[in-house]
């Protein structure tokens, strides 16, 4: 995502939040549905608009600034 390409990501932890509609969510162990959604994912002509929108959504919600400001209003609110 952070390298402008959508992401297809299992269903584990917080992937389908960190994802959320810049890329496909698929069914852990399940290899026949990950590369379903790698194939379709490959034949959307949407997908570097995909792209785009994903490495946004990383800049934005997942940069080491939000990160660390997270981090400090946690420390924050914990005193």
């Amino acid at each position: 995502m952070a390298c402008g390409l959508p992401a297809v990501a299992t269903d584990v932890g917080d992937a389908r939040r960190i994802v959320g509609e810049t890329g496909t969510i698929v069914i852990p162990q399940n290899s026949e549905a990950l590369a379903e959604a790698i194939d379709a994912l490959l034949r959307r002509s949407d997908r570097t608009e995909i792209g785009r929108a994903a490495r946004m959504r990383i800049q934005t919600r997942f940069s080491l600034e939000q990160s660390v400001s997270r981090f400090r209003q946690l420390y924050r609110e914990g005193i």
